[in-house]
């Protein structure tokens, strides 16, 4: 078992796939919520395929704002090298053999 990170600012949101073709890594969700934070745009995003995890990005191209609005069908989607994969630590490896200092 693993745990992955990925920062918000890695991901990128279109309502079309094409948009996103130079990235490794798409996927088809919807939108949760929208915050509205000044100068820049929160959403909330599901994604079927990856769970009920809610993925947070950030709009990235203010001078357009393509504002989406909850429910709206989107695409998400980064590159691989900005996904950073950690072991998971779980209670039976700490119970197996694991010594604290």
């Amino acid at each position: 078992p693993v745990d992955a990170a990925l920062r918000a600012e890695q991901i990128r949101l279109a309502p079309e796939r094409t948009a996103l073709s130079n990235l490794s890594h798409i996927f088809e969700g919807h939108v949760e919520e929208v915050i509205f934070e000044g100068d820049r745009i929160v959403y909330g995003v599901l994604c079927p395929i990856l769970g009920d995890t809610l993925l947070r990005l950030f709009d990235h191209d203010p001078l357009h704002h393509r504002s989406h609005a909850a429910g709206d069908a989107v695409f998400i989607g980064w590159n691989a090298s900005d996904l950073m994969i950690f072991p998971r630590e779980t209670r039976e490896g700490k119970d197996q053999g694991e010594q604290k200092p």
